[in-house]
């Protein structure tokens, strides 16, 4: 198989929650991957072991590897192998579990966008990947550790995958954390995300 070593991005998780893996060979090196017939097969490169979906609370989802109930011995890394008929690709994703603090309301992981002050801005939830891999799902958020409700600052669209903040001040800078329960294959779990909010034009 062609090497292309370990993705550049890595997957946090945290204790019981989600954890979502996509072969990203199917993106980069397949581009036209929707004429091409191929297969993904998934390992786990500590036990050298191959995904088979039988697994306890791990689901094959597509080219995807989704974990639905994370623990500490997770952590590690995942080979995903892309066999079309012609080639074969490698491609290892690494997942780091980590904590939750005592009391946090928000991950160890952030990710950080920016809203303009003084007018209408959104913050977009990083779950998206999740959305089209789950049979159904609901999003709430928070900033900090309180639930955010609709009203005259805050608006939810698309299925709650973006809030929409009115008037930005510098005030709503902060962490919002969208949560995402879901349903697939008749198993529910939850995932969250936070996003590290900075407001630029002060």
């Amino acid at each position: 198989c062609i090497d292309h070593g370990a993705a550049f991005d890595r997957v946090f998780a945290v204790p019981h929650e989600a954890a979502l893996l996509d072969c990203e060979l199917v993106k980069d090196i397949l581009l036209d991957y929707l004429n091409i017939p191929y297969n993904v097969t998934w390992y786990n490169q500590m036990t050298g072991l191959e995904f088979t979906g039988e697994e306890k609370h791990v689901l094959l989802h597509g080219s995807s590897l989704m974990f639905l109930n994370i623990s500490m011995e997770h952590q590690g890394h995942y080979l995903c192998i892309a066999r079309t008929p012609k080639e074969c690709y490698k491609q290892v994703r690494v997942l780091v579990v980590e904590e939750m603090m005592s009391g946090a309301c928000r991950r160890p992981q952030t990710a950080l966008q920016r809203m303009q002050v003084q007018v209408n801005d959104n913050l977009r939830c990083p779950l998206i990947d999740f959305t089209s891999k789950v049979d159904s799902y609901s999003i709430h958020w928070y900033k900090g550790c309180e639930r955010l409700q609709e009203g005259s600052k805050f608006y939810f669209t698309e299925n709650n995958v973006m809030l929409t903040i009115f008037k930005v001040s510098p005030n709503d800078a902060g962490f919002y954390t969208c949560k995402m329960t879901f349903n697939v294959s008749g198993v529910s779990s939850v995932v969250t995300e936070t996003i590290e909010c900075d407001i630029v034009g002060e």
